[in-house]
């Protein structure tokens, strides 16, 4: 590939990316959420980066009310 393809394709994941980030916002935490697979080859923290979430929110385990 040269390298105005790639470049091409760089704008077109990176534009990607900003439309799934918004559609997620209008979604909800939730559903991003359920999205993240641990079995993929893309490291989690990473699926969150490109859900708009923090990674951190994945580990979170609500305390049960008392």
């Amino acid at each position: 590939m040269d390298v105005k393809t790639l470049h091409a394709k760089i704008g077109e994941l990176t534009l990607e990316n900003y439309f799934l980030e918004g559609a997620l916002t209008k979604v909800g935490l939730l559903s991003a959420k359920a999205m993240i697979d641990p079995e993929h080859d893309l490291p989690i923290k990473q699926q969150a980066k490109v859900l708009g979430i923090s990674h951190s929110t994945l580990y979170y385990e609500p305390r049960p009310d008392l």
